[in-house]
This record gives structure tokens, C-alpha cells and sequence, in this order.
């Protein structure tokens, strides 16, 4: 190709590669771990007034590789414990996503800080356009092997998830369901 140079003609058959595999299916690079979180959020409050039951059990079950396995596994377990008892809370009461029993129409991720192997990403809800001052919630995630995960969840009153549901399941195992 007359004018052309050498590198010129190799950077554009690499582009071209790239540009067949991301057409082909090949998997895009990981986004952010506050990319991740966002896009997750936006998901969620679409689909979480599903009639299938609680938002974060359609979470669990379109969104399984969202989750650590510990996490989701420990979530799996307080949603049988409550669908066993049906005229008492035995379980989770709020959204664990959220952070809450009353969701704001719109939740968006604010600051993300590294935590030695993992990311939190402080999430915020919106309300009448105006995004609260503290996190509602704040996400914890780390690179699983097919991308982000969650890990655990933590709240401002110091509380997380994972310890949440484990004093849960040890009130249910004292036989106070």
C-alpha cells in the first residue's frame, strides 16, 4: 500500500483483531468496581418489585454470579428459614441491598475506597433529585474469577450483612426462629 509504513499496516490489522472478537462475543474488560456496582443498582430497583418475592431473592436468582458464594449462600438460607414461617419474621426485614424497608426511587454509587482485597463503594439514595448526605449502604466487592462480586454488604450503624444473617440463623437455632 503505497504511503503506507509498516506499523501503520500492523496497528490496523491489531484493531481490526480486536474489534472481530468484541463482535464475535469475547468478553469486554471488567468495568469498575463503582461501574460495577452502578450498573447493578440500576438493575436491581427495575426488577425488584418482581412478583416473584423479595428483590434480593430475583437478585440471587438472575444475578448469581453478582455474588460471593458465602454471601449468596447465606442469603439462600435465611429466604428458606422465612418462606418455612409464614406468621412470623424469622429472617431478614429490609432490603440488604438497600440498606432499607422504604427504597428511594434511585440509589447512586458515591465514593469507592480500596480495602486491602476488596473495593467499598458507598451507595446513596436519591430522593426528589436530591442524594442523601450519608451512604445508605456500602457494597463490598472483589475480582471474582468471571468479574466483580459482592461480598458483603455494611450499613452505618456499623452493622454487615453476613453478620446479620449469621445472628439470624444462630436466634432460629436457639429456637426463636
Amino acid at each position: 500500500m503505497p504511503g503506507w509504513r509498516r506499523r501503520d499496516v500492523l496497528a490496523l490489522a491489531l484493531s481490526a483483531g480486536a474489534l472481530s472478537r468484541t463482535a464475535l462475543g469475547a468478553t469486554p474488560p471488567d468495568p469498575s468496581p463503582a461501574a460495577f456496582v452502578q450498573a447493578f443498582y440500576d438493575w436491581y430497583l427495575a426488577h425488584m418489585t418482581d412478583p416473584d418475592g423479595p428483590g434480593f431473592e430475583v437478585a440471587l436468582k438472575d444475578r448469581p454470579r453478582a455474588f460471593s458464594k458465602p454471601l449468596a449462600d447465606a442469603l439462600r438460607a435465611d429466604l428458606r428459614a422465612s418462606a418455612r414461617v409464614r406468621d412470623e419474621v424469622v429472617g431478614l426485614d429490609f432490603d440488604p441491598f438497600l440498606g432499607s424497608q422504604d427504597p428511594d426511587p434511585e440509589y447512586q454509587v458515591g465514593n469507592v475506597r480500596r480495602a486491602g482485597a476488596t473495593w467499598l463503594a458507598e451507595v446513596h439514595g436519591v430522593r426528589a433529585g436530591r442524594r442523601s448526605p450519608r451512604p445508605d449502604v456500602t457494597a463490598q466487592v472483589a475480582r471474582g474469577p468471571d468479574g466483580w462480586l459482592f461480598v458483603n454488604f455494611r450499613y452505618p450503624e456499623g452493622d454487615d450483612l453476613l453478620a446479620t444473617l449469621a445472628e439470624l440463623k444462630r436466634a432460629r437455632r436457639r429456637g426463636r426462629r
